[in-house]
């Protein structure tokens, strides 16, 4: 089991929830933390499991189906 989620780790989720192809330099400069910081926050809580994929949403109706 991952060590605590701090505030940080929580502010990550929220923005991957939100977008899951914002970039890590994106989430870096929102949260004033540099990109590294980000990319090994976003691994760790991979290899931990808290993040178990990334994945799109479709609207179907736009499609007309």
């Amino acid at each position: 089991m991952m060590s605590k989620i701090d505030e940080t780790d929580t502010k990550i989720l929220e923005l991957l929830e939100e977008d899951a192809r914002r970039s890590f330099t994106e989430i870096a400069h929102k949260l004033n933390v540099s990109e590294s910081a980000i990319r090994k926050r976003v691994t760790s809580m991979q290899k931990e499991g808290v993040i178990t994929k990334f994945t799109i949403k479709v609207d179907h109706g736009k499609l007309g189906l």
